[in-house]
């Protein structure tokens, strides 16, 4: 017998074992770094509803609900986020499912839902785009995510009577 499988083996083994211990680690980092991330907004959430409830009249109680409604669509984008994290190799390899499309589709399509919040707040959203296709390969949901992180960031910093502007670059691809 020579001992060189043997010890190959053994090597193989301790280093899949030492691989499967990171991932478990960054499993539990990811977990707790999610109930952190969560715990603020249903704390925010928990004590609207109590101050609804408190409300001494139907005006106040309805702007206490107005601010429930932003720190739900808040936490919708936290959890969606949260998904998208979570279904990325744990380590770390490039082997998320990328297809081919048009990068004006994704920036149409996230501008599309930003649109009702744009009236609202309002904020002049404005989406440019090249008249021809702009072809990228990529992972639809994490660009699309990329850019709605973005687009909301980017409403925030410019506040009431603000502009916005989303444009597709051609070449090289962009946004």
């Amino acid at each position: 017998l020579h001992p060189f499988p043997l010890r190959r083996s053994s090597d193989l083994l301790n280093d899949l074992l030492a691989r499967l211990r990171e991932i478990l680690v960054r499993e539990r980092a990811f977990a707790a770094a999610a109930a952190h991330q969560l715990r603020t907004p249903l704390t925010a959430l928990r004590r609207g509803r109590e101050r609804a409830r408190n409300s001494p009249d139907l005006t106040r109680a309805r702007a206490v609900l107005d601010e429930l409604r932003l720190v739900t669509e808040h936490t919708g984008r936290l959890v969606q986020q949260l998904m998208l994290l979570g279904r990325l190799d744990p380590e770390g390899r490039a082997d998320i499912d990328r297809a081919s499309g048009d990068l004006r589709d994704v920036a149409r399509d996230v501008c599309g839902l930003f649109a009702e919040a744009a009236l609202e707040q309002p904020v002049d959203l404005e989406l440019q785009l090249p008249p021809v296709a702009v072809p990228v390969l990529a992972q639809a949901d994490l660009l699309a995510e990329a850019l709605a992180n973005r687009i909301d960031n980017a409403m925030k910093a410019a506040g009431a009577g603000g502009q916005v502007l989303v444009a597709v670059i051609e070449s090289p691809p962009a946004l």
